[in-house]
C-alpha cells in the first residue's frame, strides 16, 4: 500500500508530520476507513505535553503497537476494506467509531464494561489513529452513521455522548437549572443536549472568548472572579433564585484550579474527565465512558438512553 500522511507521537512535545506505512494488518476482524473529519480532543493535547495513556517502549498487549503513533480517535469515514469474518459494516459504508480496544474475555468485558477492559486502550493512542488519511482499526469499534447524520457531525459522536452521559449519571431532567463549568468542546455539548433536554443552562467559563461564544449561543452565562473566593455562592445564588427551580445539576468541564476544585454543593454534581464514548447513531442511543478521576466523577461506567 503506498505511505500514508500521518502527525505522529514520538515524545513529548515531539509530533511529527511524515508518510508512514499503515502498521496493523487488515486482518480478521479489521476494518480500513478513508478518514473525512478528525477532532482534536483534549487527551491528544495532554499527550502532547505529558504522556499518560501512551507508555513509550512499550507494545501494547491487544494492538501490538509501540510509540511512534498517530494520534486521532474522534474522527468518521467511508470503510474502504474489510478483514475476513467482518459482518458489522461493509465497504463504502460511512462511520465514526468507539475507540476503545477491549480483550472480550476479562470480567469487565464480559459483564459489558469493556471499558474497563484489564487490557484496555485506544485507537489514536494505543494503535496508530485518525491523524492520517487512511486508519484501521477492529470491526467492532465503527459506529454507522446514517444519511442524515454528516461527516463532520460524525467526528463529534463522542464529546456530544460524554456530556449526555454526564446529565444521565446527574439524573438531570426537564425544568432543572443546568450549571455548566467551562464552555470548551464537551462544555458546550453538555449545554447544547442539556437545552435541548428542556434544562435550564448557567454557562460559567473564564475566557472571554469562549464566554462570547455560549453567548452567541443564547445561554445565560457568568463570568467569576477567580482571584475571589466567593465562585460557589454566586453561582448558587445565580441557580437557586428561580421560583421555578428546585433542583440543579452541575458539570464540571474546566481545568482552571481556581474554578474547578470549588464545589458547588448542588444535588448533582460531576466531573467530565478523559472521555473514552461513543453515540450509535443508527439506534439512536448513547453510550458514555469517562475516567474516574475521583468520588464526583461521571466515571467508567455505561450508559444507554434516547438522544435528544
Amino acid at each position: 500500500m503506498t505511505p500514508v500522511e500521518a502527525v505522529r507521537w514520538h515524545a513529548a512535545g515531539d509530533l511529527r508530520f511524515e508518510d508512514v506505512e499503515l502498521s496493523l494488518p487488515l486482518g480478521p476482524g479489521m476494518v480500513e476507513v478513508e478518514v473525512a473529519y478528525c477532532g482534536i480532543c483534549g487527551s491528544d493535547l495532554a499527550e502532547f505535553r505529558h504522556p499518560f495513556a501512551i507508555r513509550p517502549e512499550k507494545v501494547h498487549p491487544l494492538t501490538g503497537q509501540q510509540p511512534p503513533v498517530t494520534l486521532g480517535h474522534e474522527f468518521s469515514g467511508t470503510v474502504t476494506a474489510i478483514g475476513e469474518g467482518v459482518d458489522e459494516v461493509k465497504v463504502g459504508d460511512r462511520v465514526s467509531a468507539d475507540a476503545c480496544w477491549r480483550c472480550g474475555e476479562c470480567k469487565a468485558c464480559v459483564e459489558g464494561r469493556y471499558n474497563q477492559c484489564i487490557y484496555s486502550g485506544s485507537i489514536g493512542l494505543s494503535s496508530d489513529g485518525a491523524f492520517a488519511s487512511v486508519v484501521r482499526f477492529p470491526a467492532y469499534c465503527a459506529v454507522p452513521l446514517p444519511d442524515k447524520v454528516s461527516d463532520e457531525v460524525g467526528a463529534l459522536l463522542e464529546p456530544l455522548a460524554v456530556g449526555l452521559h454526564a446529565l444521565d449519571r446527574g439524573h438531570a431532567r426537564a425544568g432543572e437549572r443546568l450549571v455548566v463549568i467551562g464552555y470548551g468542546p464537551v462544555g458546550a455539548a453538555t449545554a447544547l443536549l442539556g437545552r435541548s433536554l428542556g434544562l435550564d443552562p448557567l454557562v460559567c467559563e473564564l475566557s472571554p472568548g469562549r464566554l462570547a461564544r455560549a453567548e452567541a449561543h443564547g445561554f445565560e452565562t457568568h463570568a467569576p472572579e477567580p482571584e475571589k473566593m466567593d465562585f460557589a455562592k454566586a453561582v448558587r445564588g445565580l441557580t437557586f433564585l428561580s421560583a421555578s427551580c428546585n433542583r440543579s445539576v452541575s458539570v464540571h468541564n474546566c481545568s482552571s484550579p481556581n474554578v474547578s476544585k470549588r464545589k458547588i454543593d448542588c444535588p448533582s454534581e460531576l466531573l467530565c474527565g478523559w472521555p473514552c464514548a461513543t453515540l450509535d447513531a443508527s439506534t439512536a442511543t448513547t453510550m458514555a465512558d469517562t475516567e474516574k478521576m475521583d468520588r464526583d466523577m461521571a466515571g467508567y461506567s455505561s450508559c444507554h438512553l434516547p438522544f435528544p
